[in-house]
This record gives C-alpha cells, sequence and structure tokens, in this order.
C-alpha cells in the first residue's frame, strides 16, 4: 500500500485525503503490478432487509454516505468487481452489500471486528474473532505498523509493516506491506486497515492538524496586537524613543561645561 496514498493532502494540491470523496489508492503486489484498487465516494446505502442492522447506529439512510470499496478483477475474469465496502460507521459489508461486520475500537485502544449473525444481523453478544492494532510514529501521525491476532489463542493472523523501497541504490517511495498467513481473508484484512485509516484515524489527524492552525493563528493575533506598526500606541513609544535618541545624540556632540560635569 503506498504510503503517499495515505498522507496525501488536498492542500497541497495532490489528491483527496483519505476519508474524503474522490480519494483513491492502488494495491500493488510484491512484482508492483496493480491487483486491487481502493476508492472512496458518497453513496446511499441499500435499505433491503438484508443490508439492514438491528442496533440504531447513526446513518442517514435517505442521504449519501462516505463509504469505501475494494474493487478488482474477480476469479470469473470481471473487471473493477466490487469485493467489500467499509462506510463511515465501519460497518463492512460483501459485494452484495449485506452486512458481514462491523470494526469497533476497544478501551484498550484495540479494534475488533465483530461478526453479524441472524436476519437482522444483530452484533450484541457475538464473539470477537479477530483483534488487531493499529501503531503509529506520533498521536495523528502516520501509520506505521498493524498486527492482527485471533481470539482467544492469540495467533498471529496477518501484519502491515512499513518499509522503504529502493531504487538503484537510491531511496524509493515508502510502502505498507501487508502479508497474512496461509487461510486468512487479505481482503478483509485490507478493509479492516483502510476503514480505520479513513474513518477513525484520518478525521482525528484532521482535527489535531486543526487545532495546531488554530493556536498558530491566535499566537499570531497576539503577536499583532502587540506590535501593531499601525496603532496610535505603537505611533507613541516610536516617537518616544526617537526623540530620546535625538537628544542623546545632541549631547553627546555638544562641547561640555567648563567646570567639566553635566547640569
Amino acid at each position: 500500500l503506498p504510503v503517499k496514498a495515505f498522507e496525501a493532502s488536498a492542500e497541497e494540491g495532490q489528491v483527496p485525503s483519505i476519508g474524503q470523496p474522490g480519494w483513491s489508492m492502488e494495491i500493488l503486489s510484491h512484482s508492483q503490478t496493480v491487483i486491487f484498487k481502493a476508492h472512496l465516494s458518497e453513496e446511499i446505502l441499500p435499505t433491503g432487509p438484508l443490508h439492514q442492522i438491528k442496533q440504531d447506529i447513526e446513518r442517514k439512510q435517505q442521504m449519501p454516505q462516505p463509504i469505501l470499496k475494494i474493487s478488482g478483477r474477480s476469479e470469473h475474469g470481471v473487471e473493477d468487481y466490487e469485493f467489500l465496502s467499509v462506510d463511515e460507521n465501519l460497518i463492512i459489508r460483501d459485494s452484495g452489500g449485506a452486512v458481514f461486520g462491523r470494526i469497533v475500537k476497544e478501551p484498550s485502544g484495540e479494534y475488533a471486528l465483530q461478526e453479524a449473525r441472524g436476519f437482522l444481523h444483530d452484533f450484541r453478544g457475538r464473539r470477537v474473532k479477530w483483534a488487531f492494532s493499529v501503531a503509529q510514529d506520533r498521536p495523528g501521525g502516520s501509520i506505521m505498523s498493524m498486527l492482527v491476532t485471533w481470539r482467544p489463542q492469540g495467533r498471529l493472523l496477518a501484519t502491515a509493516t512499513r518499509y522503504q523501497s529502493k531504487k538503484f541504490l537510491r531511496k524509493g517511495p515508502e510502502y505498507l506491506k501487508v502479508m497474512n498467513s496461509q487461510g486468512v481473508d487479505m481482503l478483509l484484512v485490507l478493509a479492516c486497515l483502510l476503514g480505520v485509516a479513513a474513518f477513525d484515524l484520518a478525521p482525528k489527524t484532521a482535527a489535531l492538524a486543526a487545532a495546531a492552525q488554530h493556536r498558530t493563528v491566535e499566537e499570531d493575533n497576539t503577536y499583532g496586537s502587540v506590535l501593531d506598526l499601525g496603532s496610535p500606541k505603537f505611533a507613541s513609544l516610536t516617537t518616544g524613543v526617537l526623540s530620546r535618541l535625538h537628544m542623546g545624540f545632541h549631547r553627546a556632540n555638544s562641547p561640555a561645561p567648563a567646570d567639566g560635569g553635566w547640569q
């Protein structure tokens, strides 16, 4: 997964940042060929009985919602086949739009994948089998790694680690290299990672950046009010300083009194 696609900023004239409509990413194989694509758009979610969930969550069924989809070539040769999707409530749906499960964040900071059960997709009391943790270089910073484990045994299912590629002994682009154990659904691993990045980490990063910008503006306004060059207070202060400098210069260049001292 190209790290640049995670960190792109619309303000820098690049592609929309992750979590915003229009964002996209090409998912590459070890040989650098494109095998999947992830893209984010706004759509009205399906409302049929197989697409509903029993709990009341924040949803606007008749309004377009951000949804991230993973697509690629199907086993039957269909191009741009949509395998999985994740919406802003971290609900994962299969290719037909039916609810598969949802991602929740636990008090420990780990994420867990709750599989849906029953016709109405009730999550309550459902045992969590997948748990995963995401490490960042700093709060609101870049994703460095992810670990997916099986509960309760703690068996390692998949990893995502950041590495620096090389081109002719020079540093190339950075990637998140995703590795899965045998029998583990790679698409589901990608859906969990991208869903958390788009709808949980990205909003927090944006909030931290906005707070930092707000503090900078406040500091600039504070300094501007203290050193307002156009204010009468500053003009008066400047006049006083220049007047004293002029008096000192006049004294320094005037002959001293006969008695050798100044009165």
